[in-house]
């Protein structure tokens, strides 16, 4: 990340159920923190993908329709918010902030 490359990291850990959500888990915030690199938070919707939820075998496919991803940029979340905190304390309020942020998109 210091040489200008990415990582991308899903909060909530594994494919989401087909109805519901997981829990978001705050191993990416720790690793935001550590890095000291902001978050870019984004969204990923689209058309239902059958076949990639929680659950799901892999080798099941919707034969009807492509699969359709949409990508929402949301706001960056500035690590210098949660500077003076303990690690415990700035992971579980920079997880609470990804979470809101995301969930905004809803």
């Amino acid at each position: 990340m210091h040489n200008g490359g990415n990582l991308i990291i899903f909060p909530e850990g594994t494919r989401t159920p087909r109805h519901g959500t997981n829990q978001y888990k705050k191993g990416a915030a720790r690793i935001a923190l550590a890095a000291g690199a902001n978050v870019q938070p984004m969204h990923i919707g689209g058309n239902d993908k059958y076949g990639l939820g929680k659950g799901e075998s892999m080798l099941c496919v919707n034969h009807t329709e492509r699969y359709k991803y949409e990508f929402t940029i949301l706001p960056q979340i500035e690590m210098s918010k949660y500077s003076g905190l303990s690690e415990t304390i700035a992971a579980k309020r920079l997880t609470d902030d990804m979470r809101t942020i995301i969930e905004s998109v809803n």
